[in-house]
C-alpha cells in the first residue's frame, strides 16, 4: 500500500510535503523536488530557505507557522518567484500530528503566471 500512496503522490504535477515545527522538510513529492531543482532525499531536514530567495521562503514561512499555531488549515494564494520564474500559488495547508507534534503538511498548485 506504501508502494501504490508512493506512486500517486509522485504521479501529481501538485507539490506535495510535510514539514516539521521548524519548518524543516520531513517528506517532499517529486515535484517539490523538481520545482527547488533538488534531489528529494536531499532536502529532507531542510527548509525553504536553503532553495529559494529569503523575501520568497518568508510568504511560505509565516502561512506555514499561522497553520501551525492555529491548528486550523487554510487555503493561501501568493504571486511568487521561484527560479527566475513567476507563478500564482494556491497553497492548501493542514495541521497534522506527527510523534505528538503539531506539524505543517501541504498541497501547492503552482501556476506558471502568463507573461
Amino acid at each position: 500500500m506504501e508502494n501504490l500512496l508512493s506512486l500517486v503522490v509522485n504521479a501529481t504535477d501538485n507539490c506535495i510535503y510535510v514539514k516539521d515545527r521548524d519548518l524543516r522538510f520531513l517528506f517532499v513529492n517529486s515535484a517539490v523536488s523538481r520545482l527547488y531543482e533538488a534531489d528529494a532525499e536531499s532536502m529532507i531536514g531542510k527548509s525553504d530557505i536553503d532553495f529559494i530567495a529569503p523575501e520568497q521562503s518568508a510568504l511560505f514561512n509565516e502561512a506555514d507557522r499561522r497553520v501551525i499555531d492555529s491548528g486550523v488549515k487554510e487555503c493561501f494564494r501568493f504571486e511568487i518567484e521561484i527560479k527566475g520564474v513567476i507563478y500564482i500559488a494556491e497553497d492548501h495547508k493542514f495541521p497534522v500530528m506527527i510523534d505528538g507534534s503539531r506539524c505543517v503538511a501541504g498541497i501547492g498548485v503552482l501556476t506558471p503566471k502568463a507573461g
